[in-house]
Parts: C-alpha cells; sequence; structure tokens
C-alpha cells in the first residue's frame, strides 16, 4: 500500500506573479521551500482559499533572496 503524507505546508501565501503563457510549476524563494521542508521538483497542491480550487504541480526553487525577495510566489 502507497500512502502519500503532507511533508511540508506553506499556508495562505499570496501568489505575487502569473505567467498566464506558460502552464506548469510554481517557483518559490529557495528560503521558504527550505523553512517547509519542501524540495525542488516535488509535487505540490496548490489551494485557492476563496473557493477550494486545486492545482497540482512541481516547485521550482526561486533564486536564494536574489531577484526574487523572500516569500515571493509565482506560478507559470
Amino acid at each position: 500500500m502507497l500512502r502519500t503524507m503532507l511533508g511540508g505546508k506553506i499556508h495562505r501565501a499570496t501568489v505575487t506573479h502569473a505567467d498566464l503563457h506558460y502552464v506548469g510549476s510554481v517557483t518559490v524563494d529557495a528560503e521558504l521551500l527550505r523553512a517547509a521542508d519542501i524540495l525542488e521538483g516535488e509535487k505540490v497542491d496548490i489551494v485557492d482559499i476563496t473557493n477550494g480550487a486545486r492545482l497540482s504541480t512541481y516547485a521550482i526553487a526561486g533564486g536564494l533572496s536574489s531577484s526574487l525577495c523572500t516569500g515571493v510566489i509565482s506560478i507559470g
């Protein structure tokens, strides 16, 4: 039997950028990923707290506080 369990969670984060012409990953600041114990390439679910809509994708680490400010999340 295979069970999928929650390993890390970023709760009530604000998406600060979206690329409507690219469907795929979510880019999260590397420090935020580390704090939430989420690995680059790991499957993640994004949930809209206003209507419950879900999107399953994978995480990509943004630059370590480089062009992304700490805590920035970008959906592409």
